[in-house]
Protein backbone atom coordinates (compact mmCIF):
# COMPACT_ATOMS: atom_id res chain seq x y z
CA UNK A 1 0.00 0.00 0.00
CA UNK A 2 1.45 2.93 -1.17
CA UNK A 3 2.29 5.91 2.04
CA UNK A 4 0.87 9.21 2.37
CA UNK A 5 4.11 11.07 2.05
CA UNK A 6 5.30 12.47 -1.54
CA UNK A 7 8.71 13.65 -2.51
CA UNK A 8 10.22 14.48 -5.57
CA UNK A 9 13.31 12.26 -5.75
CA UNK A 10 16.13 10.68 -7.63
CA UNK A 11 16.15 6.62 -8.28
CA UNK A 12 18.92 4.80 -9.93
CA UNK A 13 18.48 0.68 -10.44
CA UNK A 14 21.85 -0.35 -8.98
CA UNK A 15 21.46 -4.29 -9.75
CA UNK A 16 19.19 -6.16 -12.03
CA UNK A 17 19.32 -9.73 -10.25
CA UNK A 18 22.97 -10.60 -9.47
CA UNK A 19 24.27 -8.72 -12.22
CA UNK A 20 25.80 -5.29 -11.18
CA UNK A 21 24.46 -2.09 -13.61
CA UNK A 22 27.93 -0.17 -13.16
CA UNK A 23 26.51 3.41 -12.56
CA UNK A 24 24.25 2.96 -16.27
CA UNK A 25 21.11 1.85 -14.43
CA UNK A 26 17.96 3.51 -15.62
CA UNK A 27 17.12 6.44 -13.70
CA UNK A 28 14.52 9.10 -13.04
CA UNK A 29 13.15 11.80 -10.95
CA UNK A 30 9.84 11.89 -10.41
CA UNK A 31 7.48 12.11 -7.20
CA UNK A 32 7.33 8.81 -5.51
CA UNK A 33 5.08 7.58 -2.06
CA UNK A 34 6.80 7.11 0.76
CA UNK A 35 5.66 5.16 4.24
CA UNK A 36 5.08 7.28 7.00
CA UNK A 37 8.14 6.60 8.59
CA UNK A 38 10.01 7.41 5.14
CA UNK A 39 12.11 4.29 5.52
CA UNK A 40 10.14 2.50 2.23
CA UNK A 41 9.43 4.16 -0.80
CA UNK A 42 7.33 3.10 -3.51
CA UNK A 43 8.04 2.88 -6.96
CA UNK A 44 6.86 1.61 -10.18
CA UNK A 45 4.85 -1.43 -8.02
CA UNK A 46 7.77 -2.24 -5.85
CA UNK A 47 8.09 -1.56 -2.54
CA UNK A 48 11.63 -0.07 -1.72
CA UNK A 49 12.85 -0.44 2.36
CA UNK A 50 16.15 1.37 3.68
CA UNK A 51 18.12 -2.00 4.77
CA UNK A 52 18.47 -1.94 8.78
CA UNK A 53 21.44 -1.03 10.07
CA UNK A 54 22.99 -4.62 10.90
CA UNK A 55 21.81 -5.88 7.87
CA UNK A 56 24.52 -5.46 5.12
CA UNK A 57 22.76 -7.11 1.87
CA UNK A 58 22.84 -3.45 0.24
CA UNK A 59 26.15 -3.18 -1.56
CA UNK A 60 25.77 -0.50 -4.59
CA UNK A 61 22.69 0.78 -3.32
CA UNK A 62 20.78 2.23 -0.17
CA UNK A 63 17.51 0.66 -0.70
CA UNK A 64 16.69 -2.90 -2.09
CA UNK A 65 13.12 -4.22 -3.41
CA UNK A 66 11.75 -6.34 -0.80
CA UNK A 67 9.89 -8.24 -4.45
CA UNK A 68 12.89 -8.84 -6.18
CA UNK A 69 16.11 -7.77 -4.20
CA UNK A 70 17.62 -5.42 -6.89
CA UNK A 71 19.14 -2.55 -5.50
CA UNK A 72 18.63 1.03 -5.70
CA UNK A 73 20.06 4.01 -4.75
CA UNK A 74 17.66 6.80 -3.68
CA UNK A 75 18.57 10.45 -3.19
CA UNK A 76 16.66 13.77 -3.11
CA UNK A 77 16.95 16.12 -6.19
CA UNK A 78 19.69 18.44 -6.57
CA UNK A 79 17.98 21.96 -6.48
CA UNK A 80 20.48 23.89 -9.38
CA UNK A 81 20.60 22.37 -12.32
CA UNK A 82 24.32 21.54 -12.12
CA UNK A 83 26.55 20.53 -15.56
CA UNK A 84 27.36 16.75 -15.28
CA UNK A 85 31.35 17.69 -15.52
CA UNK A 86 33.90 15.66 -16.50
CA UNK A 87 36.20 16.73 -13.44
CA UNK A 88 33.67 14.06 -11.53
CA UNK A 89 34.34 11.50 -13.19
CA UNK A 90 31.13 11.51 -15.27
CA UNK A 91 30.10 12.12 -19.08
CA UNK A 92 29.41 15.62 -20.83
CA UNK A 93 26.19 15.24 -21.94
CA UNK A 94 22.89 16.81 -21.00
CA UNK A 95 21.22 13.89 -20.10
CA UNK A 96 23.60 11.77 -18.44
CA UNK A 97 23.93 11.66 -14.87
CA UNK A 98 27.54 12.72 -13.41
CA UNK A 99 28.66 8.96 -11.66
CA UNK A 100 28.02 7.17 -15.37
CA UNK A 101 26.67 6.78 -18.21
CA UNK A 102 22.69 6.10 -17.62
CA UNK A 103 20.16 8.13 -18.93
CA UNK A 104 17.82 10.01 -16.52
CA UNK A 105 14.24 10.42 -17.48
CA UNK A 106 12.08 13.04 -15.43
CA UNK A 107 8.57 12.52 -14.73
CA UNK A 108 6.36 15.34 -16.18
CA UNK A 109 3.45 16.25 -13.68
Amino acid sequence: MSGKLKRRLYIEQKTDGNRFLNHRGPATISELSLSNSGRTVYYNGLSLKRPASNMTSCVHGNYYATETGDEYWVTGVKKGKQKAGKKRGGSDHPNRHWSGGGAVTEAKE
